[in-house]
C-alpha cells in the first residue's frame, strides 16, 4: 500500500529507480484529484530498496486562515496529517485566550470526522502575566511577527 488516510500512513516502495514513475493507488493520496502519478526518480535516482513510512505526519507550519478558505484548506490538510502548528494571524489575530479558543473549535469543525490535532499559536503582543498563564494552557507557541 502506497498510501492510507485513515492511519495517514505513506510509503516508498523499494526498488525505485532512475526517473520511476508508479500510479496511485487512490485519489485519496492527494487532495482533490492533484495528479495521478508521482515522480520519486530525482529525488531516489538508485534502487535504494527501503521504505520510508510517516504513521502520524505533521504539517509545522500551517496556515488555514478562517472562513470559506479554512473550510476548504482544513479538510486537505487534516486528511493528510495527523496535526499542525496552526498559524494566529487572522484579520484580527488570534492574540488572546479567548480567540485561541475559539479558532482552535473553528478549525476542528472544519475537519470533520478526521483524526487531526491542531497545535494552535497565539498572535504577539503585550501580555499581562494573567493573559500569559490562560494561554499556556491553550497554544504550543507564540508567534512574533516584527
Amino acid at each position: 500500500m502506497l498510501c492510507s488516510n485513515s492511519s495517514k500512513a505513506y510509503r516508498i516502495p523499494s526498488g525505485l529507480r532512475e526517473n520511476a514513475r508508479f500510479p496511485l493507488p487512490s485519489e485519496n493520496c492527494f487532495p482533490a484529484g492533484q495528479g495521478s502519478v508521482l515522480d520519486l526518480g530525482a529525488i531516489f535516482p538508485h534502487d535504494v530498496g527501503m521504505i520510508l513510512e510517516l504513521h502520524s505526519p505533521l504539517d509545522m507550519h500551517l496556515h488555514l486562515r478562517d472562513g470559506d478558505m479554512m473550510k476548504l484548506v482544513a479538510p486537505l490538510s487534516s486528511a493528510s496529517f495527523a496535526g499542525a502548528v496552526i498559524m494566529p494571524n487572522l484579520v484580527p489575530p488570534a492574540a488572546d485566550a479567548g480567540a485561541v479558543q475559539a479558532y482552535r473549535q473553528r478549525v476542528l469543525d472544519a475537519c470533520g470526522d478526521d483524526v487531526f490535532q491542531p497545535y494552535m499559536t497565539a498572535f504577539f503582543h503585550s501580555y499581562s502575566e494573567k493573559e500569559l498563564s490562560r494561554l499556556k494552557e491553550l497554544v504550543f507557541g507564540i508567534k512574533l511577527y516584527p
